[in-house]
This record gives C-alpha cells, sequence and structure tokens, in this order.
C-alpha cells in the first residue's frame, strides 16, 4: 500500500538490511550459469552507514531541532547509493530489488520532507513515484500519492524550482507535475482534480492546451466518472477548445 512509504528511518534501514542480506546471499549462492553483476561493497557499507545516521537523528531527543542542511546533505548522499542500488538490480533483472529499491527512495524522499531539507536530486523520485501510481487503483491510496508528490514539489530546490531546462520535455521537474495531474485525475475526488489542474496550468502554462485535450481523449477510452468528464470539460474548453474569433 502506498501509505507504507512513509516508513520511519527505523522501519526503511530495516528494509534496506533485509534487501542487503538477500543481496549477499546471492552472491554466495551464484550459479555458474546464472552470473550476476557485483555491486560495488562502497554501496553496501554506504547504505548501512546512511541508516544509522538516520535512526540516530530520529532516537535523538533533539531530533526537531536538527539542521535542515544536514537533512539535506544526508538526503543526496542517500539518493545517490540508492540510485546506484536500483541500477544494479534493473541492470540484473531483478524486479524484486528494483521495487524495494524504489520503495526506499520514496521513504527517504518523504523523511527529507519531514525534516524540513530540500531535495536537490528528482529523477528517481519521479520514476519511483510513477511506477508506484501507475500499479495503484484505490482511489484513497491514490489520493495520499498525490499528497506524497505534492510534499516533494514543495520540498525541492529552488535551482529544480526554476525550471531552466524548458525545451527539455522529459525534465523531472515537468513529469512530475504532469504524473500528480494525471494520479489526481484518476482519484476521481473532483475538488482534488481541481486544486491540482490549477497548481499544473499555473506552473506550465503553455502545457495547459494539450494536455487537457489529451484528457479528454483519455475520458472517452476510460469511461470515467460523469462528475469527472464534467471537470476535464471545464478545463478543456477553457484552455484546449479553439477560439472563435
Amino acid at each position: 500500500m502506498p501509505i507504507e512509504l512513509r516508513k520511519t528511518m527505523h522501519e526503511q534501514q530495516e528494509c534496506a538490511h533485509a534487501l542487503l542480506s538477500a543481496i549477499q546471499k546471492l552472491f554466495e549462492n551464484e550459479q555458474e550459469n546464472t552470473p550476476t553483476q557485483t555491486l560495488d561493497n562502497k554501496v553496501l557499507e554506504g547504505l548501512i552507514q546512511l541508516y544509522e545516521i538516520g535512526t540516530n537523528i530520529e532516537d535523538s531527543k533533539g531530533s526537531a531541532d536538527i539542521n535542515p542542511d544536514d537533512i539535506t546533505q544526508i538526503g543526496e548522499y542517500g539518493f545517490n547509493l540508492l540510485t546506484e542500488l536500483l541500477q544494479w538490480a534493473q541492470y540484473n533483472r531483478r524486479h524484486d530489488f528494483t521495487k524495494t529499491a524504489r520503495q526506499l527512495i520514496l521513504s527517504l524522499s518523504l523523511w527529507i520532507t519531514k525534516h524540513q531539507g530540500e531535495l536537490r536530486t528528482l529523477e528517481p523520485i519521479v520514476d519511483a513515484f510513477a511506477q508506484t501510481a501507475n500499479k495503484t487503483t484505490d482511489n484513497q491510496q491514490l489520493k495520499q500519492i498525490v499528497s506524497m508528490i505534492g510534499n516533494v514539489i514543495e520540498s525541492c530546490s529552488g535551482a529544480i524550482k526554476s525550471d531552466l531546462e524548458q525545451t527539455n520535455p522529459l525534465r523531472p521537474w515537468r513529469v512530475i507535475h504532469l504524473n500528480r495531474a494525471i494520479t489526481a485525475t484518476r482519484s476521481h475526488d473532483t475538488d482534488l482534480i481541481c486544486h491540482v489542474f490549477e497548481q499544473f496550468v499555473s506552473a506550465f502554462p503553455s502545457d495547459a492546451a494539450n494536455f487537457f485535450s489529451e484528457g479528454m481523449h483519455e475520458m472517452e477510452r476510460l469511461n470515467y466518472p460523469e462528475d469527472v468528464r464534467e471537470v476535464l470539460q471545464k478545463y478543456f474548453n477553457k484552455y484546449s477548445r479553439p477560439k472563435m474569433n
């Protein structure tokens, strides 16, 4: 369930240790006819160190007073390690490890937002949210994902929010807003949909016409509820329908 992505650092540590133990056993039991690319021990050691630091922060009575800059640095360190772990799992086609690595990436990002840190690495978070949302059908869980993505967006660094790569349609800052709007639509919560659509239009006004035009096609193909269709129709009429001279 998506709510489980909001793991404490202690829970993340337990999950990471179980994953690392499974990886080590994989190496120990590796058969000659099924070679597996080796994962750098520095990644494994670094992840153990990462979660020791994180749990020490949560165990500290003054954890609420931790410097957000320190949280940001811990986060950057963690994302580098988890991205290497994810790439290793994908290269070796280990879907079980890939899923866990993505969950750890999302849990770490939400832990950083909880402690007022800044997110300076967005691409692995965007991919992990997209994979999670695509496999979720429960409306309440989809709304939770929308809320989580909103927290991530708010915690992004100024450099990301400045959106300097506007010629790149696949830039993470644009994609995460698109995914949030799509996920909100799939939740069938019309108030939430309107709220997210307004934020999307404000952030990416030049994308509005195409987004709502494609949304109307999806309404027809997937047979959305009538009240959701009415919301899409309203935004389509405002931003996508050709204007009469």
